[in-house]
């Protein structure tokens, strides 16, 4: 009997007024979802003369008009392997930096911003290589864990055989 009126006390005491079991909807006025847009998704590096470094790169976009998007990471997680003339594998996307500096993560991109970002391709050899970026965010939009992925490719040739 005790216990019943114990609980019956705490019941009331945790009413709807103090949210005790209430679900809270994540897209309210005070903090909804932006949306991510990379362009290109695919960026590619052709290069005539080996051993000549290239810049390239990619930009994100927030679809969003209102709402901010974190960008906690972006990173070469896949370089791409290129041989230098001793036999040494070597990456053949190297540097990725921000075109701005208020745009190195972790930053937020607000509703309507754009960010870009450029990096270093070289190759040594000829032949062809692939790579990818991975970029954190908190747009959970495309897949559960806030990940857009940029995929890289490089080809480089000799001027002298075209291949």
């Amino acid at each position: 009997m005790v216990r019943a009126i114990i609980w019956m006390f705490l019941c009331v005491g945790c009413g709807d007024e103090q949210g005790f079991g209430d679900t809270k909807d994540n897209n309210n006025d005070e903090g909804g979802v932006g949306v991510l847009t990379l362009y290109p998704d695919e960026v590619t590096c052709s290069i005539l003369e080996l051993g000549r470094s290239d810049v390239v790169g990619f930009g994100i976009r927030n679809e969003s008009d209102e709402f901010g998007v974190r960008i906690t990471e972006v990173k070469i997680i896949n370089a791409g392997v290129t041989t230098d003339g001793d036999g040494n594998e070597t990456s053949a996307f190297v540097d990725i930096r921000a075109d701005e500096a208020d745009h190195e993560p972790p930053f937020t991109l607000e509703g309507g911003e754009t960010a870009e970002f450029v990096m270093n391709c070289q190759m040594l050899t000829a032949g062809e290589t692939e790579g990818s970026v991975r970029i954190k965010t908190t747009d959970f939009s495309q897949n559960s864990r806030g990940e857009f992925t940029v995929a890289l490719s490089a080809a480089g040739y000799s001027e002298d055989t075209g291949s």
